[in-house]
């Protein structure tokens, strides 16, 4: 077991290592958007401000501070910050690996882990805040699937999993529920409630009071919980989207395929569970899993209905189908030929998305090699704009990377003006666009940027945020648009 554990993270680290690098070279996926933004408030933390008193933002606060540390440790450079995501991730899989342990056998306990790197963690975002989170979670379930059921173990477990929504509130609250959900009705109880409940509470109570008495308790509140559930959701209404493209088809008929099965097998490993109430330790494991899964699953399922996003919402319920697979075996002739036509599937996508997208990213994928101050990066798409920004700003000088831009403050080393990590058309309210466009008249910077790729660049006159601010920023500065359609701004002079 402990030769397995090498192999798997020895193994997870390289397929990441040679996903998210070409040679020794970070590939940074950021050319436009707000993935990356995290980055940037890391590098705002150091330099002493303080999340929702000097900046905006939604999401709870551990991934920034997280990336803080870890800045704090390897310095301001983006080769750093790349190995830190290759390391979480392989720590990931170590975690995903010893869940599967706890309701697998021999053999069976590998596809968890094998399909989270290849399926969930290489493909989607670096740095996302979810990573995280489900570190907190995992490792909650770990100790509430261990043997002692005492009140310590409880208190622990529950408290790792309210950590998750430190990181990601909706995450942390549908593993939470539904960890909970399943203490409560499982008879006989196995474990002790109000330490449960108490552990879950307490990482975001402490977050909570920490940052009400820095920001206030009105600015949290609204920031936390009031502009997710109001602003949030417009931004991204659930949806169906399942038309694959022919370059990934592999990779994304396995995400489904385990996505779906991941859901069928909680259910399947619930209902024995609760009928019986005596099963073995390994069902004990996997109804609990299973219960925690669909828990994040219904917290997360506003986010819309796509391979990749029903491969991050269902990847706590790997453990939990590969549980179902192997037991599957036992059945008739169809159950086994389910189970081989499934695994057909998943080992295809494997190999696609993890030799596959290695021998892309390393030969065939166009990269743009480019020396920022962060560090050299290999850039999915030119960014002159960000070099004309470097050229005419000193290092920790103020600018203006509009209106989504995310990791460009980092990369660059500049430093945002405003108190908004980014602007969304839908999302941000024109009262935030007012307040961005006052503080970039106070601190009057001499350049900054537009660039509203790849939707069409909105007119002045139009309502909303980003016209707002965009007719407010030509009012007090020049422009000159590139081939790319990005806007260099520069200060008229007076």
């Amino acid at each position: 077991m402990r030769k397995e554990r090498i192999v798997v993270g020895a193994v997870s680290a390289l397929v990441l290592f040679l996903t998210f690098l070409r040679g020794l070279t970070p590939i940074f996926p950021f050319d436009i958007g707000s993935n990356g933004v995290f980055f940037d408030q890391a590098a705002r933390v150091l330099a002493g401000q303080v999340m929702y008193r000097d900046f905006f933002e939604f999401v709870a606060p551990g991934v920034v501070y997280l990336h803080a540390l870890v800045l704090l440790v390897t310095g301001s450079s983006i080769r750093g910050l790349t190995l830190a995501m290759v390391l979480q991730g392989a720590v990931l899989a170590l975690l995903v690996h010893a869940l599967a342990a706890r309701v697998c056998g021999r053999g069976w306990r590998l596809l968890a882990p094998a399909a989270f790197v290849v399926l969930v963690y290489a493909p989607y975002v670096l740095g996302d805040h979810k990573w995280p989170a489900l570190v907190c979670a995992l490792s909650g379930l770990l100790v509430l699937t261990g043997p002692a059921k005492t009140v310590p173990p409880t208190i622990l477990g529950g408290t790792l999993i309210g950590g998750s929504a430190v990181f990601t509130q909706d995450l942390g609250a549908g593993v939470g529920a539904g960890a909970l959900a399943f203490l409560v009705l499982r008879r006989p109880r196995a474990r002790p409630l109000l330490p449960f409940v108490l552990g879950c509470a307490a990482p975001l109570a402490a977050a909570f009071a920490f940052f009400a008495v820095k920001a206030g308790a009105r600015a949290v509140v609204y920031d936390m919980l009031l502009y997710p559930l109001q602003r949030y959701p417009a931004m991204n209404r659930a949806y169906l989207d399942l038309v694959p493209s022919l370059r990934t088809l592999p990779r994304e008929l396995a995400q489904v395929v385990l996505g779906v099965l991941g859901v069928v097998a909680a259910v399947a490993c619930l209902w024995p569970s609760k009928r019986t109430g005596a099963d073995d330790p390994r069902s004990e494991a996997a109804g609990l899993v299973s219960a925690a899964g669909l828990g994040m699953v219904t917290a997360m399922g506003h986010r819309g209905v796509y391979p990749m996003g029903i491969a991050v919402q269902t990847c706590l319920l790997l453990p939990v189908l590969a549980h179902f697979l192997e037991r599957s075996g036992q059945g008739g002739r169809a159950w086994r030929a389910l189970r081989a036509a499934v695994l057909v599937v998943v080992a295809a996508g494997l190999v696609h998305g993890s030799v596959g997208l290695v021998v892309w990213r390393q030969l065939f994928q166009p990269l743009t090699l480019e020396a920022h101050r962060a560090g050299a990066i290999w850039s999915i798409a030119p960014m002159p704009e960000l070099s004309w920004i470097e050229a005419n700003t000193a290092p920790g000088e103020g600018t203006f990377l509009m209106p989504a831009k995310g990791g460009h403050y980092f990369l660059s080393r500049t430093r945002n003006v405003t108190s908004f990590p980014y602007f969304l058309e839908g999302q941000n309210t024109v009262e935030q666009g007012r307040r961005a466009l006052a503080e970039i008249e106070a601190a009057r910077p001499r350049v900054g940027v537009w660039d509203q790729r790849p939707w069409p660049r909105t007119t002045p006159g139009t309502t909303g945020p980003l016209a707002f601010l965009y007719d407010g920023l030509l009012r007090s500065y020049d422009a000159e648009t590139l081939p790319s359609g990005v806007v260099l701004l520069r200060r008229k002079e007076r």
